[in-house]
C-alpha cells in the first residue's frame, strides 16, 4: 500500500512538472495580448504637425490708417490667427540723379504678430528724421566711392503689412503655407502669402 501511495504520489508529481510550463505560458500570453490591447486603445496624444493641421483662411486682410501730424496710426483688420506672423514697413521712394530705378529708405520696421496689430500703433513719421537717414545714407555710400544725388523724392509713403512663407509658428499653415486659401490670399511659385499695401499722401 505504501509503496502504490508512493507510486501515485509520483506520477502526480511528474505531471504537474509538466503542465506548470503550459500554465506560466499560457499566462504570460494572456498577460501580452490584454496589455497590448490597452496600450492600442489609448489615444494618441502627439500625431505631429502634418497630422494636426487644419486649412487657414483668409478673407480680410485691410490696413487701417490716419496720419496725425507727424504720426501714423496703423492697425490691421483680419481674418487671420492672432499668432500669424506679420512683417510691417513703412517707407519713402526716391530716385538716384542718372538713375530711372525706385529707391526706399524705411521710417519703420518690424515682426510681429496679427493679435498686436489689431490695436492701433503710433509710428514716427517725421520728415527731418527721414531726410537725415537719406543724407547719412548718402555719405555712407560716398565714403564708398559710390556716392550718389537725388533726383525726386516720392510726395507719399508706403505702408505693407504682409503675413509672408516660411516663417508662420502655426502649423495649421502648412509648409511654406499650402494651408492658406482665400480672397486675401496670394499664390506665388514659391508659396502663399497675405499682403496688404496702402500708399499715403505725405510730402516732405
Amino acid at each position: 500500500m505504501r509503496c502504490g501511495y508512493r507510486s501515485h504520489d509520483y506520477r502526480r508529481k511528474i505531471v504537474m512538472k509538466k503542465l506548470i510550463p503550459l500554465f506560466t505560458l499560457s499566462t504570460v500570453l494572456v498577460a501580452c495580448l490584454t496589455g497590448c490591447s490597452r496600450e492600442s486603445a489609448e489615444p494618441v496624444t502627439d500625431a505631429g504637425p502634418a497630422m494636426r493641421a487644419d486649412a487657414v483662411t483668409s478673407d480680410t486682410f485691410e490696413l487701417v490708417t490716419n496720419i496725425q501730424g507727424s504720426m501714423l496710426e496703423l492697425s490691421l483688420d483680419t481674418d487671420l490667427p492672432d499668432d500669424t506672423v506679420i512683417a510691417i514697413t513703412v517707407d519713402r521712394s526716391y530716385w538716384k540723379q542718372g538713375n530711372t530705378e525706385e529707391q526706399s529708405r524705411r521710417y519703420f520696421a518690424q515682426e510681429s504678430t496679427v493679435g498686436e496689430w489689431r490695436n492701433t500703433h503710433e509710428i514716427d513719421i517725421d520728415h527731418a528724421v527721414w531726410k537725415r537717414d537719406l543724407k547719412d545714407f548718402q555719405t555712407k555710400m560716398a565714403n564708398a566711392k559710390v556716392g550718389f544725388e537725388v533726383a525726386r523724392i516720392s510726395d507719399n509713403i508706403d505702408v505693407s503689412i504682409i503675413a509672408p512663407v516660411n516663417m508662420q509658428t502655426n502649423a495649421a499653415f502648412g509648409d511654406r503655407n499650402k494651408n492658406l486659401s482665400g480672397k486675401a490670399v496670394t499664390i506665388m511659385s514659391y508659396g502663399r502669402l497675405v499682403r496688404g499695401d496702402k500708399q499715403l499722401a505725405y510730402p516732405l
